[in-house]
């Protein structure tokens, strides 16, 4: 079995390989989405290979696996100087097929939703003692939904807790008031709004049981039971439909949660991915929130003085190209605020309201080598269609991912990318 730290290399390899393919000049290597789907390295990281998978299929695989061994001398020195390895690891692109397999079971999965509902309802009935995890660093939807879930479990009187991230944005962590974690040993994982299970908070390379999203799932084995609506805005949307399957009645606390993970993955419904649903979804629990008014002032407001003196310093340095607006963020920026990492989601929807600006970029240092970039766009899918390019994903018009190496590296890489993404 594999330590853990190596998983971590062999994970840092399969990320800087697919980014050094995303930076490469090819015209070959741009007009499908190539994904690296697996990498395996040999114990002593001189060899690896790596799996390419494309949306055409595997004949195309074929035909990009070969361009890429034919410049596996560049890739090789690159990948090698960006992780800093001791010697130059030696790379053999291999074509297989996973990405045109995981599209196919996206495909299957989005044709059972109503049976899949049932049946996941029909379990967390009849079963007992869960644990619900959802992504790293959770948004309004990722709290929303795991709190509505646990609400209603707590409601039939199952033993149920949730692990949530410690980077809780400040102005929703008001809504954890009423979680009790009570102490037992947890027997069926939940995951919600995760997308990825390299993103799921405290997995732990544990089993999961149930996972319901509204992503596309990299990896359709995480869990026993997926269900997966790419039609629906927000997630707390697929739970309230769960819920109501359980025959939950629905009182403030689940409505609060369903309404906040609604509210916050719509954008407050600005968002192109808003549907009549959700306004539908919205007015039947909205007679159950008592102070409906001071609940929106709550999610909106809450900032800090420190972060308002922040955001007009991220401000002075927004970059423009074309319509697109870029802001860089350093750790150094926020130590000197005091402003920590969960509180710059505000920073995203700014860089819209500027005219005619419909895409923005927010790239943000989370650790010395560590970028994670936001990307929004206006009801025009840029934000998917450049999160595709470092293998990232998310919603149309809201994405986001990551790149290991240093805040300057990564901003070259993203500038390179725009300079013909933007023309």
């Amino acid at each position: 079995m594999k330590s853990r730290r190596s998983e971590k290399a062999q994970e840092s390899i399969k990320r800087e390989i697919s980014l050094t393919i995303s930076s490469m000049k090819d015209s070959r290597l741009h007009d499908d989405i190539i994904t690296v789907s697996k990498v395996d390295v040999s114990g002593d990281f001189s060899f690896c290979k790596a799996y390419i998978s494309c949306l055409k299929g595997i004949n195309h695989s074929r035909k990009i696996c070969k361009v890429l061994n034919f410049a596996s001398g560049y890739i090789q020195n690159t990948v090698s100087r960006n992780l800093k390895m001791r010697s130059i690891i030696k790379i053999l692109f291999i074509p297989c097929d996973s990405e045109e397999y995981a599209f196919k079971m996206n495909d299957i999965l989005n044709s059972m939703h109503s049976s899949s509902l049932e049946k996941i309802s029909d379990f967390l009935i009849n079963n007992d003692n869960y644990e619900i995890l959802t992504h790293e660093i959770p948004d309004g939807d990722a709290i929303g939904s795991s709190l509505s879930l646990y609400f209603a479990l707590k409601q039939i009187n199952k033993n149920v807790k949730i692990t949530f991230d410690n980077e809780i944005p400040d102005n929703l962590k008001f809504m954890l008031e009423h979680l009790e974690n009570d102490n037992f040993e947890s027997r069926h994982l939940i995951c919600l709004d995760v997308s990825d299970e390299n993103r799921v908070f405290g997995l732990n390379g544990r089993d999961v049981q149930i996972c319901i999203d509204h992503h596309e799932v990299n990896n359709c084995k995480l869990a026993n039971m997926i269900y997966i609506d790419k039609k629906s805005s927000s997630c707390a949307g697929i739970i309230y439909d769960l819920i109501k399957k359980m025959n939950v009645s629905i009182d403030e606390k689940i409505a609060t949660a369903i309404y906040l993970g609604i509210s916050c993955d719509t954008g407050r419904f600005k968002y192109s991915n808003v549907s009549s649903k959700d306004f539908k979804d919205v007015s039947e629990i909205f007679d159950k929130i008592n102070d409906f008014s001071g609940l929106n002032h709550r999610l909106s407001g809450g900032l800090s003085k420190n972060f308002i003196k922040f955001q007009s310093e991220v401000m002075k340095n927004f970059e423009f190209i074309g319509s697109c607006c870029i802001s860089t963020i350093s750790l150094e920026m926020l130590n000197s605020y005091g402003v920590s990492y969960s509180e710059i989601k505000p920073i995203y929807n700014i860089l819209l309201t500027i005219k005619d600006i419909d895409f923005s970029i927010t790239i943000k240092q989370k650790e010395e080598n560590l970028v994670r970039v936001s990307l929004r766009s206006l009801n025009n899918g840029k934000s998917l269609e450049f999160a595709k390019m470092f293998n990232g994903g998310g919603h149309s018009d809201a994405t986001g991912f990551e790149i290991h190496g240093s805040l300057d590296y990564a901003r070259k890489l993203i500038l390179d990318k725009l300079e013909n993404f933007c023309d």
